[in-house]
């Protein structure tokens, strides 16, 4: 209807005169709804997570502690694109991701001042 209440005989662009859409206005349309759909998220991969390593490509989120296994020095990492974790020498991690252990060792290295370490001892 238009303003005068009188009934309105235009039809939308690409309108057929049944009321549907022209075939090409719908493939338009169905595009346009493909597209803001979220691209389908890749599995994560279910694998032992003594599996993961270095050598099998596989890459570190993140370190969350370390640790002393057999007299040596382990860091238990987390690994990217997975849930797995696992222990790793970390004279390896050193050399693989060295930023990654600098900045590890940097969140929890406190320095406290002279004075007070002879009021402990």
């Amino acid at each position: 209807m238009n303003s005068d209440g009188a009934a309105d005989d235009t039809l939308p662009l690409d309108s057929l005169p049944d009321g549907t859409l022209s075939a090409s206005l719908k493939r338009t349309a169905d595009t346009a709804l493909e597209s803001q759909q979220p691209a389908p998220k890749k599995p994560k991969v279910s694998r032992q997570p003594s599996s993961y390593s270095f050598e099998a490509g596989d890459k570190v989120a993140e370190i969350l502690g370390a640790r002393m296994i057999d007299g040596v020095l382990h860091l238990y990492v987390n690994w990217a694109e997975s849930d797995a974790c696992s222990f790793v020498v970390a004279e390896t991690c050193n050399q693989r991701i060295p930023q990654k252990v600098i900045s590890f060792y940097e969140s929890r290295v406190k320095f406290i001042k002279s004075a007070t370490l002879s009021t402990i001892q």
